[in-house]
């Protein structure tokens, strides 16, 4: 791979310098997470398939200690190289940033993912701010909604109005209460179709 300095010799027009010194970023980058995720398959792959004397052997080969915290992170990073795979480029170069990131569950990491902050030089707390971060659509809403029956005509009218009120209620689970707190008088129209004299908010 040339070095920046040759790219620049060899590339005299900035545009076009520009995008070989980022293919060159990008490439460093993805060799990095590279050799991160490789060292986490190794001894993913290892504890799937030594038996134990000989898993202590490999341990003892590398110079991890078999219980220790890097020994374990790495295993579990090796659990997710797929979820890792289509994002080498994009990876953190810490392995152990990396491990936040494995160790999270599959709609947080895509959240990570969707907000753009996956990077070589992502912090932690960028990372943990984007799972914080709550999609548009997400946030909870708290309304109140007054609804005047009286206005609707006749018992008839009413009725029909808080059977189909009374099944919304029930299918998205939602609280309600009379203006004036008789709830008792609701339910009893719910149920017996019998004309509420105050306005309702649901």
């Amino acid at each position: 791979m040339p070095m920046t300095k040759d790219i620049l010799k060899l590339v005299p027009d900035q545009s076009e310098a520009v995008k070989k010194l980022a293919e060159q970023y990008r490439k460093c980058a993805k060799a990095s997470s590279e050799n991160i995720l490789g060292l986490s398959e190794t001894v993913y792959i290892a504890n799937r398939e030594l038996n134990l004397r000989y898993l202590e052997d490999f341990y003892r080969e590398v110079g991890l200690d078999p219980k220790g915290a890097t020994a374990r992170k790495l295993k579990e990073i090796g659990e997710k190289l797929t979820r890792f795979q289509p994002y080498l480029d994009k990876l953190p170069n810490t392995w152990t940033t990396i491990y936040v990131l494995a160790k999270m569950q599959d709609h947080d990491f895509q959240r990570v993912v969707d907000s753009g902050v996956l990077h070589p030089f992502a912090t932690l707390k960028a990372i943990e701010d984007a799972v914080r971060v709550k999609k548009v659509g997400d946030e909870e809403h708290t309304f109140r909604v007054f609804v005047d029956l009286n206005k609707l005509g006749g018992v008839s009218k009413q009725k029909e109005f808080a059977r189909k009120l009374k099944n919304l209620l029930d299918e998205y689970h939602v609280a309600f209460e009379t203006s004036t707190g008789h709830k008792s008088d609701l339910k009893a129209f719910f149920e017996e179709g019998e004309q509420v004299r105050t306005d309702v908010a649901a």
